[in-house]
């Protein structure tokens, strides 16, 4: 195994390499391939004090990255896992002190937002939103650009403010959301047609043809930052079918679908 690992070691003119395992989230049916778990060089050091990633120690290098056939089972944030080891409140706890470190550091801010959002309230929501939006350089050797964070950070406060029927603020990160990913965003469109449905004039048929456009391109879906298979967008659709052709309508294209979970759409009307 040494000797295998050694091939990693940086040479002159190539950077140090991580490598991605297979990781499958146990009890469900997520898995991720570019995740940086297996650190073959001692150039590397992992980064910051959770949700850490690696880097070359005082210099501004992104490792290299390849896959490897090994996989991971991992069920560490199982919730009853989760709860007993308190996992939530360290995280948490060790997020402040990271964004204390680099307050500008984007994946700190991110990861404070995404943790914490549904006991927060929407000006803490607002505010940590508001610093990413200025937030424009990734943190030293980080291999995710500080808009990968802006898209992601955004979409899950927008989730979080329409829970608290902050449409205001909702429809106002949806334009940022767009001017992150032009010309329109799948998230975006999204919250939009939850405005649309839940709170505003009731369902028209532009607002469908703009669900389905976006959910056609896919390209655009992948940089959802709710989810990547454009799940939160056939549930949007089902519930525009549902308000403008019927159930049968809604129910036919449903049956088309992939298994999904959709936060809003199994506790409202929608379903019913």
């Amino acid at each position: 195994m040494r000797a295998c690992l050694s091939e990693f070691e940086p040479l002159a003119g190539r950077s140090p390499t991580t490598l991605a395992p297979l990781i499958h989230e146990d009890g469900s049916t997520e898995r991720y391939e570019d995740i940086p778990r297996i650190m073959p060089t001692w150039a590397l050091r992992f980064h910051g004090r959770v949700h850490e990633y690696p880097r070359v120690p005082d210099r501004d290098v992104v490792p290299g990255l390849l896959g490897v056939s090994l996989e991971f089972r991992h069920d560490g944030y199982g919730p009853e896992v989760a709860r007993v080891k308190g996992k939530r409140t360290r995280n948490l706890a060790l997020l402040e002190q990271a964004r204390r470190d680099e307050p500008d550091n984007p994946r700190w801010l991110f990861y404070l937002l995404r943790d914490g959002l549904w006991d927060m309230p929407g000006d803490e929501v607002a505010d940590l939103c508001d610093r990413l939006l200025r937030a424009d350089h990734p943190g030293p050797g980080d291999r995710n650009h500080a808009s990968t964070y802006r898209r992601a950070g955004l979409a899950q406060a927008c989730s979080r403010l329409a829970q608290l029927g902050d449409w205001p603020r909702v429809l106002k990160y949806c334009t940022d959301l767009d001017n992150q990913s032009p010309p329109a965003s799948p998230d975006a469109v999204y919250f939009r047609g939850l405005h649309e449905l839940h709170a505003g004039a009731g369902a028209n048929p532009q607002g469908l043809l703009a669900a389905v456009r976006i959910r056609k391109n896919a390209a655009a879906v992948a940089r959802s930052g709710l989810d990547t298979e454009g799940r939160p967008l056939d549930a949007l659709i089902a519930g525009y079918l549902r308000e403008l052709k019927g159930k049968e309508a809604a129910n036919s294209y449903l049956a088309l679908c992939r298994p999904w979970t959709d936060p809003f759409f199994d506790a409202s009307r929608l379903r019913r």
